[in-house]
């Protein structure tokens, strides 16, 4: 696998980016806990449209132990966290702009609006087709979702470079009756998860 930076793959062919899919590795638990990645939507120009209206060209996708289920697992004991059976996250709200922009919560950076909570899994957890058993699998079918914060959603994510865990490559599909759109992420290593 070539080296691949994050500004790359913000530029990158749908093609591209859907090869890089099939050939990435399955991230581990323990490189992603406790981490905030900033993450940028890989749009076509009308995707582009709309996800500017609603304020989703960019976020922070944040990963973390479900303490409630887990117990206080420390985040840096890898084999622990590997051996957890999913994690938790949500979204970030970030203002919009460019995947060069710096990436700045809302409605402030002390306490961001967070959307879109999921369970991350080692592998599909729900029937349907598992399209890339190599990545994680989030499942967003949590009670606190609704449709516009992503009880829709199914998110794939794998690291497309083994030797770089700092960069992170998803794919989302929207269930929406007889359609599945898809759109591609691109997440970069952006801070410790404390908020």
């Amino acid at each position: 696998m070539a080296k691949v930076t994050f500004e790359e793959l913000c530029t990158t062919s749908r093609d591209q980016l859907e090869e890089l899919m099939k050939t990435g590795t399955k991230p581990t638990f323990a490189s992603i806990c406790g981490w905030e990645f900033a993450g940028f939507n890989r749009l076509a120009f009308h995707e582009r449209v709309v996800m500017s209206i609603l304020g989703n060209t960019r976020f922070c996708k944040c990963f973390f132990v479900d303490k409630e289920a887990h117990g206080d697992v420390d985040r840096t004991n890898a084999a622990a966290v590997n051996a957890l059976p999913y994690l938790k996250g949500y979204n970030l709200k970030v203002t919009n702009g460019s995947y060069t922009d710096p990436w700045t919560t809302v409605p402030n950076e002390e306490k961001p609006n967070r959307v879109g909570r999921y369970k991350v899994y080692a592998t599909r957890n729900r029937p349907g087709a598992n399209l890339y058993p190599h990545g994680v699998f989030f499942d967003y079918r949590q009670p606190e979702n609704n449709l516009f914060s992503g009880s829709t959603i199914d998110d794939y994510m794998v690291q497309p470079d083994a030797e770089n865990p700092d960069l992170l490559l998803g794919k989302a599909y929207t269930a929406l009756g007889i359609m599945t759109p898809s759109t591609f992420f691109i997440l970069k290593r952006h801070r410790l998860h404390d908020r």
